[in-house]
């Protein structure tokens, strides 16, 4: 039976995961987050794509982001080549780094929250819940723009994140 097409559309948000090859761990080597987040990075300003949280743990990732443009399936095609190419050559060893096909998720309801929280605060804790874990490369901040706005979007989304804990 053939697998079932990937959804996509337009404006789409996406929770997305995908582990290590035989559950091995991929992030415990040196320079692996960076390279990840890089990488990531580089697919969202590629691809138009809008990050609002990932996290790596492991052997595997957590990825929230929004498809203006209904393009996931190419885009995290062009992601994980490009990622297990530079991690290939980081580790020096041939292969593929991720067993089978990325799962993804929609994620449809985000609009609002009864405390009044802003949508990316409660998706960023709902992905949070989900690994049930922090570390170091949890994005604590949430982009609300293209890789290109780091800077500016990490202060803001950090002020963000303070008022939310503040009113709590």
């Amino acid at each position: 039976m053939p697998r079932q097409p990937r959804i996509e559309y337009e404006g789409a948000l996406y929770h997305i995961m995908n582990r290590g090859n035989y559950r091995e761990y991929i992030f415990d080597v040196s320079g692996a987050g960076e390279l990840f987040e890089q990488t990531l990075f580089d697919a969202c300003k590629r691809f138009g794509w809008l990050l609002h949280a990932y996290v790596c743990l492991s052997n595997h990732f957590h990825i929230a982001l929004e498809t203006p443009e209904a393009n996931l399936v190419r885009g995290m095609q062009g992601f994980s080549s490009t990622f297990g190419n530079r991690f290939n050559r980081l580790v020096r060893t041939p292969g593929h780094i991720f067993q089978g096909r990325y799962k993804s998720l929609l994620i449809e309801d985000f609009a609002s929250d009864p405390k009044g929280a802003p949508w990316k605060v409660v998706l960023a804790g709902w992905i949070k819940s989900q690994c049930g874990v922090s570390n170091q490369w949890l994005s604590e901040h949430l982009y609300m723009g293209h890789p290109s706005n780091i800077s500016r979007m990490i202060t803001l989304a950090t002020n963000d994140l303070g008022t939310h804990r503040k009113s709590k």
